[in-house]
């Protein structure tokens, strides 16, 4: 399956939200799964990173979805948790740099001792779409969109998590500013 089928296909199954499930292998699989959910969220999405892989999360298309996510509506709300702290990289991501200045923009570093109480990385939508790498050292994943059950187990998570993590995002403002 080319590049552009597999997008097909994943956009197919995004539009209709329906529980469809699809399995994802690739780094390349995984932007094309992160645009889906960026452009079919209607309020919130979350990420449970390592570094914000730029091969993912650093391409034209996944940052222009979030940044027409967030401008959509100003309730809307991206958070970030990454495991890794590196300031160098938060001053250059585009992803990081391009939405430092969104409202609905948040960042937070997860300490190690919470690390260490997961195997996986997640990035979910509206508490009922998402893509799930069961391994987090690897980029084979599954995504779906409309499974409430998976989605909010997910947000559920990620809120426990979100709670005990560092904010960046005061950080990253002021490190994009002096840039």
């Amino acid at each position: 399956m080319t590049l552009d089928e597999y997008r097909d296909r994943v956009n197919r199954i995004a539009g209709k939200r329906s529980g469809g499930a699809i399995y994802n292998g690739s780094l390349e699989h995984a932007a094309v799964v992160v645009e889906a959910l960026l452009t079919n969220a209607n309020r919130e999405v979350m990420i449970l990173t390592g570094n914000l892989n730029t091969r993912v999360y650093g391409r034209d298309d996944v940052v222009m979805q979030a940044k027409l996510f967030l401008a959509n509506n100003a309730d809307n709300r991206l958070r970030i948790l990454m495991e890794e702290d590196d300031m160098r990289n938060r001053r250059l991501h585009p992803l990081l740099r391009e939405l430092s200045e969104y409202e609905g923009f948040s960042v937070r570093h997860v300490p190690e001792g919470i690390q260490a109480a997961y195997g996986f990385h997640f990035v979910a939508a509206d508490d009922d779409c998402y893509r799930f790498e069961r391994d987090k050292s690897k980029p084979f994943a599954i995504a779906a969109f409309g499974d409430k059950k998976g989605g909010g187990g997910l947000a559920s998570f990620f809120d426990k998590a979100w709670d005990r993590c560092r904010d960046l995002t005061t950080i990253e403002s002021n490190a994009v500013s002096t840039s």
